[in-house]
C-alpha cells in the first residue's frame, strides 16, 4: 500500500513568530505578570487523526479532537507531460506565489485511493435486470433467441466482475489542501483569502481547488485515519 506524503507551510514555523516577540517584550517589562500573548499554536497533519466530527450544515468542516477546525480541498492534478517545455516554469511559480501570499497554516497532502468503478457497475447492473426479467417473463420467440439473452446476461456478468477487480487492483493518487483554523469563522476567513488568491492570474494559472461533498469528505477522513482500509 503507497502511503500517504504530506508538506506543511506556515509562515508562523519559520522564526520566532509576532506573538512570541510580543510575550517576550511583556516579559521584559514585567517579569512578575503573566503574559497575555501565548505563541501561536501550529496545525499540521496529525491534527487531523481520531477528528471529532463533521459540524452540521453544509460547511461541513473538521471539528479536530483537540482544538481547532480545518477543511479538505481538492488540488486538480496536472499532467506534467502535457504541459510544454516553456510552460513548466510556470507550474511551479503558480504554487510557489500561492504559498509566499498565504500566510496560514496549510497542508497538502497526497494520498492513494482505489479507482471508483460505479458508474461501469451500476450500467451493467441495469442491464443485467433488464435481460434477467426479459428471460423470467418469456419475452423471446424462441430457444435461440433465449440463449442470446442468457449470453447477454453473462457478458454483463463478466463486465460487473471485471469493474469490480479493477477496483481491488489499481489507486489513483488524489492531491488534497488541509486548511486550518482556530474557530469555524477563523477558517472561513482563511478560506476567502485563498478564493481571493484564486483570483490571482498567476496564482490560478495552474492550481485548482474544488470543495469536497459531506460525503466525500468523510471517505477521506476515513482514508487518513485509516490508511489499510480501502474505502
Amino acid at each position: 500500500m503507497e502511503a500517504m506524503i504530506s508538506v506543511r507551510h506556515s509562515s508562523r514555523s519559520q522564526g520566532t513568530s509576532r506573538f512570541e516577540t510580543m510575550d517576550k517584550a511583556k516579559k521584559g517589562q514585567d517579569s512578575n505578570k503573566a503574559s497575555l500573548f501565548q505563541p501561536v499554536r501550529q496545525f499540521q497533519m496529525t491534527d487531523l487523526i481520531d477528528y471529532k466530527r463533521l459540524t452540521p450544515g453544509s460547511d461541513a468542516f473538521i471539528e479536530l479532537k483537540v482544538f481547532g477546525y480545518a477543511e479538505i480541498l481538492v488540488v486538480d492534478g496536472i499532467g506534467l507531460s502535457s504541459v510544454p517545455a516553456t510552460k513548466l516554469e510556470a507550474v511551479s511559480d503558480s504554487l510557489t506565489s500561492f504559498l509566499r501570499r498565504y500566510l496560514n497554516d496549510v497542508t497538502f497532502v497526497i494520498a492513494p485511493f482505489p479507482v471508483s468503478t460505479a458508474k461501469q457497475q451500476a450500467f451493467w447492473g441495469e442491464r443485467y435486470m433488464k435481460y434477467t426479467r426479459m428471460v423470467q417473463e418469456k419475452q423471446y420467440k424462441n430457444r435461440q433467441a433465449h440463449q442470446v439473452l442468457i449470453q447477454r446476461q453473462r457478458f454483463c456478468q463478466d463486465k460487473i466482475k471485471a469493474a469490480k477487480g479493477i477496483e481491488e487492483t489499481l489507486e489513483n493518487r488524489e492531491f488534497f489542501a488541509v486548511v486550518f483554523g482556530d474557530t469555524v469563522r477563523e477558517l472561513r476567513s482563511n478560506l476567502n483569502s485563498i478564493d481571493g488568491l484564486l483570483g490571482d492570474a498567476q496564482v490560478s494559472a495552474y492550481l485548482k481547488f474544488r470543495m469536497l461533498e459531506r460525503s466525500q469528505k468523510e471517505r477521506v477522513m476515513e482514508r487518513i485515519n485509516n490508511p489499510n482500509v480501502r474505502v
